[in-house]
């Protein structure tokens, strides 16, 4: 009996697997490079989530700085009312 055991290289210079080994190739390369992308607009989108949660959060908090600001404006505007009118009064009163 002879050695009927062929080689990878016999294997691989049959034709029908030359024909494979490039489409399989490229196959693998895509599969590979889909996972990675797949990782980064995962990631991308995750940071994403977090960037929209933050500028909500600092949206909410201009919000209340400014709600805050315009009630002091209020006071304000009412406390120079009061002085406007002692002014006025005291206008009257001298004249």
């Amino acid at each position: 009996m002879g050695n009927n055991r062929m080689s990878t290289k016999d294997i691989i210079s049959r034709p029908e697997i030359r024909f494979w080994i490039p489409i399989l190739t490229a196959i693998v390369g895509i599969a590979m490079s889909w996972a990675v992308m797949s990782t980064k607009i995962g990631a991308l989108e995750d940071k994403d989530v977090s960037l929209e949660t933050h500028f909500v959060d600092m949206k909410t908090e201009v919000d209340k700085t400014l709600t805050a600001h315009d009630l002091v404006l209020i006071e304000i505007q009412l406390s120079l009312a009061g002085i406007q009118k002692d002014i006025i009064y005291i206008r009257e009163a001298l004249e």
